[in-house]
């Protein structure tokens, strides 16, 4: 935000006054702007002493709309991170009104430049590329702007662009119930004369008052870009109807001559009417300016040239170097591009990047190496064979056909959407992941298999069979059960459906209703069950009906308000089954749960018309995340299993087990139904009760007293003998970094460990420390050269800081026999425990004994399992200075309490930054990452808990950019 980011519009006169200070922490020195939204402040922050922006909502906007639209450009942009978006710090409320904290920028807003006229080519398209970067780093977050144009675009004295106001930000998988604006009322306003939205950059689809994606976003950048290279707006007109008419109509004004043409058709391209003909995400859009403006010009200008000088050893020449140009253009220019792309954890965009420039340099070897971290070569087969295979992103609907199968494809390491089509057969859909996601994934193969049927029972999909595991928090340890392939039904059973089997009887037909009516003991006689079972007027039917019959309009609309009793008849009715929770919970992908639940019906007025949200979830079924809660078969003592979370209850919910009273007709409660091919077949152990395992209730848990602690730390005690070191191996190739492997006497068995020590070249020692413990991935390497390089905090490397790896016990090359990483009530796993936390000590005896290490400021990063085990080792280690937990909590089954790290919590005493997803299926918000946080015993001031909506792993480039804040603040900056 800047003094030139609003202006003010028409509604309420100024205020008299703003605040002296906010929050004690922020002191007011002026406004410098108000818009509808509210005003604009410069503040000085006491704490991190640098100068910031301020916005504060108005007076008058403290309405629910208001306050909705506010909070979302906070979350909006909170959860973006990068050069091009304007970065914000902190947001709260203050007597009653909230604010967002961002920095401060100098400068002017491009309306403002456009009002001296037209930019050069090369200056637009500067800019253009900044802009179109910047939307691909908010799309990969699943963010569209809605209200691009000029005078929401800033830039900077140094020449750099930021996009501004993400007030009117959509997160992707818009509801039904949302819509743009009509030409008809193009600019609603708030009560103080806030604009939504500006007709003359809008899309044709958002003058229509269509669903958007980001392809709408590619249509106000392309508005925004022809102005710039023109100096006017291609619609604009002199009312907003006239203006909404021209952009669903009218044909952009020719650009002028000295455009080139390349930057024409990006124009022309950005601003066509359909969705589908422009550019299928700013990535591309991306790679297509990149190659105009940092590319050298193509080949065809030499080819005239030489016609022109009509000398064939000249155009050789020319080409030669237009060859040599363009390699250096890629190597020097796009390649560290692409690395910061894989080092943020952008795949797609730094694949789009590595395809484009693999044709100029198809044997550089640090393009092999980053495709190698983003990308996985696989290979795709039917039954029957030659079927058509497509891909898309998973929030896209623009699929790409890849051939006819068998078919080999190498592609970004992130999520698909697949759709498999052939001639008489019906069309398989399902999701992949081809990345780092946690849990055991059935889908996650470098091979896939796609059974095509030539008939499918009517509104159901195929779903494979195979080793199944319970994807649920503290089940997911359990053995894996072989179940057989299955269908199950594409939506949940619909009002229209579950009428068929109320006008036939359904209630009154003893033969459909097999259960015994058990409740609280007592056997229900057929006749007092079913009376229960009625609607709101008395008649037969779900308690959210009347008079027999559904709401009027909602006969696709999930049935809800049954009891298992009546789902479990309408299955019987329909010739199906009721699903295990295996089958169910198989069928949902709780591995893509970061994707699938913001896509769902989550948080809205009530249930969706079914398949009218944009999920998909693992097999081709949809809505299994929100909208109606879903009846299983198992029994759960006197309850049955409830799953996958309604509309108005937290998303987590969808990872979670749940269970009610089989006569509960809550208006959350709907099903859906699957069909064994043979049940006879169906395992009876997945029918049954699920096995009794202790789950965990941190809240009504106490950590163990501290003088039991103090045993407890004890056990973590070691005698400081010799260390016998050594320099086992030393890497000096890079230009960045330098790396020692070293070696080590361990505290226990005899035996000898190693560390890894990376040290930056920008900055001069002593270095401050970061100690790293990784995820539980390393426990399957037995080589640190199978870890991929980004994934060794090659950003703190950057920030000056060195990294240090011990190699702890069970990993790398000290590999034992160590299965899993989840904590258990065993002697092996509390010996180990203790080891771990032993070998990081010793870690910190051998940088004790090098100066070029400042031991006064060493750091503790933890990564899942290393997050998870933090506070253990931050409670039996002091000389840590501060932590940052990434993608950690508590495990909801026991261990022993030496090793638990509940009861190590309340003694940790260093600053810890806590970064996880909201959807992580590992470790859930409330009863796992919460637990943690709250018994921690770092002062409040000094402890942050961060969520970001994602599942176990959190957004790499948010996760750097609050990481290294918290470094600079606890350990200080670098020098």
């Amino acid at each position: 935000m800047s003094k030139t980011d609003e202006m003010v519009p028409p509604g309420p006169g100024p205020e008299a006054a703003g605040p002296a200070r906010i929050d004690e922490r922020y002191r007011i020195d002026k406004e410098i702007g108000r818009g509808g939204m509210g005003r604009v402040f410069v503040a000085h922050d006491r704490k991190l002493g640098r100068d910031v922006a301020i916005k504060v909502l108005a007076s008058g906007l403290h309405g629910e709309e208001a306050l909705r639209r506010f909070e979302q450009e906070a979350r909006a942009t909170c959860a973006l991170s990068h050069a091009n978006i304007l970065d914000v710090h902190d947001i709260g409320t203050h007597d009653g009104s909230p604010y967002i904290v961002s920095e401060l920028l100098h400068g002017s807003t491009l309306r403002e430049r456009l009002q001296q006229g037209a930019l050069p080519p090369a200056e637009a398209t500067g800019y253009a590329l900044q802009l179109a970067k910047g939307l691909s780093a908010a799309h990969d977050k699943g963010i569209i702007h809605r209200d691009l144009k000029p005078e929401n675009l800033f830039i900077t004295n140094e020449g750099q662009l930021k996009i501004l106001d993400f007030g009117i930000a959509k997160l992707l998988a818009p509801t039904a119930s949302e819509s743009a604006e009509t030409p008809a009322s193009p600019r609603p306003r708030t009560a103080t004369g806030a604009i939504v939205g500006t007709v003359g950059y809008m899309s044709p689809e958002q003058v229509r008052g269509r669903p958007v994606d980001g392809r709408s976003d590619l249509f106000s950048f392309g508005a925004i870009f022809h102005e710039m290279l023109c100096g006017c707006s291609p619609f604009e007109r002199d009312t907003a109807v006239e203006t909404g008419y021209a952009v669903l109509s009218a044909d952009p004004p020719e650009l002028p001559a000295e455009v080139p043409a390349a930057l024409k058709r990006i124009v022309q391209r950005c601003l066509e009417k359909e969705p589908a003909r422009r550019f299928q995400s700013a990535t591309d859009l991306v790679v297509a300016l990149t190659a105009t403006s940092g590319a050298p010009a193509e080949k065809s200008r030499w080819r005239r040239r030489a016609v022109v000088i009509v000398l064939v050893a000249v155009a050789a020449a020319g080409w030669f170097l237009w060859h040599e140009s363009r390699i250096r253009w890629a190597r020097e220019k796009v390649l560290p591009e692409i690395a910061q792309l894989v080092e943020q954890g952008r795949s797609r965009a730094a694949f789009a990047l590595a395809e484009q420039i693999e044709r100029i340099i198809p044997a550089d070897p640090m393009l092999a190496r980053l495709f190698k971290e983003m990308s996985v070569s696989l290979s795709i087969e039917t039954s029957p064979d030659g079927a058509d295979v497509f891909v898309a992103d998973y929030d896209s609907s623009a699929f790409r056909h890849l051939g006819r199968a068998p078919v080999s494809v190498r592609l970004d390491d992130a999520f698909h959407r697949w759709r498999v089509t052939k001639d008489g057969f019906a069309t398989v859909e399902a999701i992949t992941s081809n990345g780092r996601v946690s849990g055991d994934i059935p889908f996650l193969s470098r091979k896939l298999k796609f059974v095509l049927d030539k008939e499918l029972p009517p509104g159901m999909v195929r779903v494979p069979g195979g080793p199944v595991p319970l994807l649920v928090p503290g089940y997911d340890r359990l053995p894996r059960i072989e179940i057989p392939d299955y269908f199950i039904d594409r939506y949940e059973v619909t009002n229209r459906q579950f009428k068929q089997f109320v006008d036939q009887g359904g209630y009154s037909r003893r033969e459909l209703w097999k259960e015994p009516f058990t409740d609280g003991g007592r056997t229900l006689a057929f006749e007092e069950a079913v009376a229960r079972f009625r609607d709101r007027t008395g008649r037969p039917g779900p308690s959210t009906w009347m008079s027999g019959d559904h709401p009027e309009g909602q006969d696709e609309f999930p049935v809800t308000g049954v009891s298992w009793f009546e789902a479990a008849a309408y299955a019987a009715f329909a010739g199906k089954s009721l699903p295990t929770v295996y089958h169910w919970n198989h069928a949902a992908g709780m591995w893509a749960s970061a994707l699938i639940i913001p896509a769902s019906n989550f948080g809205e007025a009530g249930p969706a018309r079914v398949g009218s949200h944009r999920d998909l979830d693992a097999y081709g079924a949809q809505d299994m995340a929100g909208n109606a809660k879903e009846w299983c078969w198992n029994p759960s003592g006197g309850k049955r299993y409830i799953l996958g979370a309604a509309w108005n209850e937290p998303p987590h919910m969808f990872n979670e087990l749940d269970a009610q009273s089989p006569f509960d007709r809550g208006a959350r409660n709907g099903f859906r139904l699957v069909k064994y091919l043979d049940e006879a077949e169906v395992p009876a152990t997945v029918k049954g009760p699920l096995p009794d395992i202790h789950t965990r209730d941190y809240a009504k848990e106490k950590p163990v007293a501290d003088a039991i602690f103090e045993v407890y730390r004890s056990l973590y005690a070691y005698d400081r003998t010799e260390l016998k070191a050594s320099i086992e191996a030393v890497e000096d190739s890079s230009d960045r970094f330098r790396r020692e492997k070293v070696g080590f006497a361990a505290t226990y068995g005899n035996e000898r460990m190693f560390a890894y020590l990376y040290t930056p070249k920008n900055v001069r020692p002593p270095w401050q420390v970061v100690l790293f413990f990784p995820g539980a991935a390393v426990t399957r390497l037995r080589s640190i050269e199978e870890l991929p390089p980004s994934y060794l905090l090659s950003f703190i490397l950057k920030s000056g800081r060195a990294v240090a790896l011990p190699v702890f016990k069970s990993t790398f090359e000290r590999g034992d026999a160590l299965k899993m990483t989840d904590q258990e009530p065993t002697r092996f796993y509390r010996d180990h425990v203790i080891e771990w936390s032993n070998d990081l000590g010793r870690t910190l005896d051998y940088l004790e004994t090098r100066a070029e290490f400042d031991r006064h400021a060493i750091a503790f990063y933890g990564a899942s399992w290393g997050a998870k085990l933090g506070p253990i080792m931050l409670a039996t280690e002091p000389r840590l200075r501060a932590a940052v937990l990434v993608g950690g909590g508590l495990n909801l089954v026991g261990a022993f309490p030496e090793v638990d790290p509940f009861n190590f919590a309340p003694h940790v005493k260093q600053p810890v930054l806590m970064i996880n997803g909201r959807f992580d299926f590992q470790f859930p918000v409330s009863t796992s990452q919460e637990a943690v946080f709250r018994v921690l015993g770092t002062p409040d001031k000094d402890k942050r808990h961060i969520v970001f909506e994602s599942g176990h792993h959190p957004p790499n480039d948010l996760t750097m950019k609050e990481t290294l804040d918290w470094f600079d603040r606890y350990l200080g900056p670098v020098r």
